[in-house]
């Protein structure tokens, strides 16, 4: 059985410095450990990246179980593990949200994706009032927006401007609220 994990490359990179894994093979968005030499049992990696908390346990090999919130334990008896990368991009080019319409009775959320690690969004409606600021922070590219302005406050059907903005790149686009 192979459990799948979404895991920024920064602690891809952690796992294997800490723990001494010798072979690994990367492919595509996923990387698989073919061979590992875990001789810590019970130890720990927390707050791996600049702001996720996440804690692994490591046994002999590895295998993955979720916990509350942010929290994965890695424990078991597996001789491989895959697990899913998620990197931010390099530029905003392909950058865009979904599901353009959003629908509040299909939907909960507005997706931005393709986002470089540190991009910024601001919303605004038509007329050029600011609806709030979201800000990718965990490194993964992707962000989600609960459709909700500043105060909390679900915002009314209508046709939403995003600005899009990290160092020197810049993107624009339009989401669509149907509620």
């Amino acid at each position: 059985m192979i459990k799948k994990l979404f895991i920024p490359a920064i602690i891809l990179l952690s796992i294997l410095c800490v723990f001494a894994i010798s072979m690994f093979a990367i492919s595509g968005t996923s990387f698989t450990i073919f061979s590992s030499n875990f001789n810590s049992a019970g130890s720990e990696i927390t707050n791996v990246g600049n702001s996720k908390k996440i804690i692994y346990t490591l046994g002999n090999s590895i295998a993955y179980t979720k916990m509350q919130g942010n929290h994965h334990s890695l424990q078991g008896g597996l001789a491989a593990s895959v697990f899913p990368v998620k990197a931010a991009a390099a530029n905003l080019e392909e950058s865009h949200a979904f599901p353009v319409p959003f629908r509040s009775d299909k939907h909960t959320k507005i997706i931005f994706t393709k986002l470089t690690s540190q991009a910024k969004i601001k919303i605004y409606t038509i007329s050029g009032e600011r609806v709030c600021d979201l800000q990718e922070t965990d490194g993964d590219g992707m962000l989600s927006w609960d459709v909700k302005n500043s105060d909390g406050d679900d915002v009314a059907s209508g046709v939403y401007i995003y600005y899009i903005e990290n160092n020197n790149m810049h993107k624009s686009g339009k989401v669509v609220v149907i509620r």
